[in-house]
């Protein structure tokens, strides 16, 4: 039976009477500095201090500061620390921490189990974790329903990103409480001392972000641990990739029938090109089924966009050096896929995409052209001449296939040299 007398906690069983004071029953948090582990860069770990019956445990908050922006009576960040884009929103996070805590420890005392307990234990319920609420987990799993629904291609750019997240982490498990301002902004870091693109880095954080929404979506995290709202995904322009209608023509007037696999390249680029930027997936997709007469109808690959479009004389020509009598409707025109189980054929159309760049650069050279070509260059060099004989924006998105415009206006090229030389000359002659 257990009762409690002048502050005194009493618990009365067969072997006797046992009394604990109340005030060492009473499980305390605390937001507090740790100033005993340092981190390289001379930041300090922003901890829950939890006590209970005279022991103390800590919980690791995510978020790491210099001691002088730590203010220990407010037991807060101070205002002038510099990195995060929002102070109050990140105090309000620990507080949140803090009150998520505590809430744990209310629960357990409701249940009338938190007077057994160890504080080590009461930590343990604090921390303890899903399994689905581990970033790693919860992608691979997504990974296996992408490949389930035959989205190849994502789910592999899902594993570039979450292997690129664990090489920085380190470990094997990293719950998505752990990917904080500070942790991104670290990897960040980390990506661009290695000598890395910006944008590479900016590719795995969209990817990122789109795994938090999803987790977020499904209820397996909650809305407050969001790091995007903070952390903002910086890029760089890009280089362009386009290059003039002259080139295309030095590809065109290019005589490679003798060599099979170079003229298969340069039928796969000038395809491209003939097929409003056609991207290389979906051309190797392409069957004869998808020619009605005049005209090829197709559904993208990525997007699963339905495309009209008329096959000019030039695309025809490319058409008919690859149609056997022996061709039929459900065969492929170009051929890039060897296999049948989506996995293979996405191996199939990687591998030739390799093979296929390289065999780019050798037309460049027999063709004179200084620019590296690759399959984007096709595309993009599409849209840009397409910009040049002044065809609106917003039909070049429809050709293109981009849900948004500013997706467009990044393949559209800058105006050339020798215009903008032409406009200086107008403006002083």
């Amino acid at each position: 039976m257990i009762h409690i007398e002048a502050g005194i906690f009493v618990n009365l069983s067969a072997n006797g009477v046992q009394k604990m004071n109340l005030s060492i029953m009473k499980a305390n948090v605390t937001l507090t500095l740790d100033t005993r582990h340092q981190d390289k860069n001379g930041n300090y770990p922003i901890i829950l201090r939890i006590s209970f019956k005279r022991r103390n445990t800590s919980i690791r908050a995510g978020y790491s500061i210099p001691e002088k922006y730590w203010n220990n009576s407010k037991r807060e960040v101070k205002n002038s620390y510099q990195g995060t884009s929002s102070v109050v929103r990140l105090n309000n996070l620990l507080l949140k921490k803090k009150a998520n805590a505590l809430n744990v420890i209310t629960d357990l005392e409701d249940k009338g189990i938190l007077w057994k307990m160890s504080v080590g234990q009461i930590k343990q319920q604090i921390v303890k974790e899903k399994t689905d609420s581990d970033f790693f987990s919860f992608t691979m799993k997504h990974i296996s329903e992408l490949k389930e629904a035959r989205r190849i291609g994502t789910a592999r750019s899902y594993k570039f990103t979450m292997d690129a997240v664990k090489k920085f982490h380190g470990k094997e498990k990293l719950p998505f409480t752990h990917i904080t301002y500070e942790f991104l902004s670290r990897m960040e870091t980390n990506h661009l001392a290695k000598g890395n693109a910006r944008n590479g880095f900016a590719v795995y954080m969209r990817t990122v972000r789109a795994i938090f929404n999803k987790a977020i979506k499904s209820g397996e995290v909650d809305r407050g641990s969001y790091p995007f709202d903070d952390f903002k995904i910086t890029t760089e322009p890009t280089r362009k990739r386009a290059i003039s209608l002259e080139a295309i023509q030095g590809i065109e007037n290019l005589h490679l029938e003798s060599e099979g696999m170079l003229q298969l390249s340069k039928d796969l680029f000038l395809s491209s090109l003939y097929l409003n930027g056609m991207n290389f997936s979906d051309l190797c997709f392409l069957t004869w089924n998808s020619i009605k007469g005049d005209r090829m109808q197709i559904q993208r690959a990525k997007t699963h966009q339905q495309f009209d479009m008329v096959i000019i004389p030039r695309m025809m020509e490319i058409l008919d050096r690859y149609r056997l009598s022996s061709s039929k409707a459900e065969d492929y025109i170009f051929p890039i896929i060897k296999r049948l189980k989506p996995t293979e054929i996405d191996k199939d159309i990687q591998w030739a995409r390799s093979r296929h760049n390289k065999r780019l650069k050798v037309i460049g050279e027999k063709a004179g052209i200084n620019e590296t070509l690759t399959t984007y260059v096709a595309r993009h060099s599409f849209a840009t001449i397409a910009k040049q004989k002044n065809i609106p924006i917003s039909a070049i998105q429809e050709l293109l296939g981009h849900s948004s415009i500013k997706t467009t206006e990044i393949y559209l090229d800058s105006l050339s040299s020798d215009i903008l030389d032409d406009y200086q000359r107008s403006v002083l002659e």
